[in-house]
């Protein structure tokens, strides 16, 4: 199996924090003085890392946006071992130029990264910490998408999960607890795709300790499962994209503290960005579902209804995934109508060939299907 070779790693304490969606694209964000304590705190710190560090952004080919990070924030790390998961969609939007620069600012600055790499080879490669007695492996995957570019023998790129369920067995065998981050999730839903339960499972039942879950840019909750601890969707940590305002719940997500010994003890903590600060505000899990334990499965009701909203959100006045129209919205900037229309065209034949080609995007024309019927019966 390519990737198994580790890289190995030190640190003290015997804990990991887990953060979501971490993509300050522009200076001056800072941590409260809680979470900066905490941090502080932290023997062991992993972002998911969405984006890229470079000095020439030259873009890929691509119709999403192309994120170049601030690195600000990253010295309040400094009295932590920081490790940065770069499975994501992000990690190739300056090309594979872009994510050498990125890697070798890792290694100037002692950041751990994993998930992505300039072959499948080192892409695969997991990072085991060692935390006193304990070995933590960790090892990031990221579902497809149109636009990912996925790592081969020559190329670089990211990992697709599917299939890599002996690779997960056999990496558990050399650990005492093995975490598998994966990015992946329809955005802006609080629920996770029933197609994304199963794979989360699936995880666990080849012999992971607990599942990380990236993408939907909100948190979507947790469960147990089988002994493991699934965590379907982080939320945000840190990302101030412009394009998110207009969506409920971005502004927030949750750090996981995982503390090993014998088993391990999960802490959820979650936060929330005001202006430029982001807080710990632990007043939150009492008011959202996606800050909450999944008592007794996924709510697949819910999930049909925001299906239905993401897709017709004109129809769904009431929206519970939009904040709504007007509110931060901004009127797009004059330029060429045909350059503009065109790209309009190239969203909309990229959307189709999403829902018909991906199982996270047929499960949203399924889960909206079901709730549209519901609703024309009932009236």
């Amino acid at each position: 199996m390519s990737g198994l070779a580790p890289k190995l790693v030190s640190s003290q304490g015997n804990e990991i924090v887990f953060t979501g969606d971490f993509a300050p694209t522009e200076t001056g964000f800072w941590f409260s003085n809680e979470l900066n304590t905490f941090l502080h705190a932290a023997g062991t710190v992993c972002l998911n890392f969405e984006g890229a560090v470079t000095r020439q952004p030259i873009r890929s080919d691509k119709t999403g946006a192309a994120l170049n990070l601030s690195t600000d924030l990253l010295p309040t790390f400094s009295e932590a071992l920081l490790l940065a998961g770069l499975n994501n969609n992000h990690t190739m939007d300056f090309g594979s130029e872009g994510l050498s620069e990125t890697m070798e600012f890792f290694r100037l600055n002692n950041i751990s990264c994993f998930g992505a790499g300039k072959d499948r080879r080192e892409a695969l490669q997991p990072l085991i910490v060692n935390l006193g007695s304990k070995r933590v492996g960790v090892i990031g995957f990221c579902m497809p998408d149109l636009e990912l570019v996925f790592a081969n023998e020559q190329g670089a790129g990211v990992v697709a999960p599917f299939g890599q369920w002996n690779y997960v067995k056999k990496l558990k065998q050399m650990v005492d607890h093995l975490i598998v981050t994966c990015h992946g999730g329809i955005e802006f839903i609080d629920q996770p795709a029933p197609s994304i339960v199963r794979l989360f499972r699936k995880f666990i039942e080849s012999g992971a300790d607990a599942v990380i879950g990236h993408h939907p840019h909100v948190p979507q909750g947790w469960e147990s499962y089988r002994g493991g601890r699934i965590f379907y969707s982080l939320g945000n940590f840190v990302f101030n994209h412009p394009y998110h305002s207009k969506f409920r719940n971005t502004d927030m997500g949750y750090l996981v503290r995982c503390r090993f010994g014998m088993g391990i003890d999960y802490d959820v903590i979650p936060v929330k960005r005001a202006g430029t600060t982001i807080e710990a505000r632990p007043d939150l899990a009492a008011q959202l579902p996606g800050l909450r334990l999944h008592e007794g499965g996924i709510d697949h009701s819910e999930w049909r209804k925001q299906c239905f909203e993401w897709l017709f959100p004109s129809w769904s006045p009431t929206s519970s995934i939009s904040i709504g129209e007007g509110q931060t919205d901004k009127q797009p900037p004059a330029g060429n109508k045909i350059r503009r229309l065109g790209k309009s065209i190239v969203r909309k034949m990229r959307h189709i060939f999403l829902l018909l080609s991906l199982p996270v995007y047929r499960d949203i024309v399924i889960g909206a299907a079901l709730y549209g019927w519901k609703r024309l019966w009932k009236n």
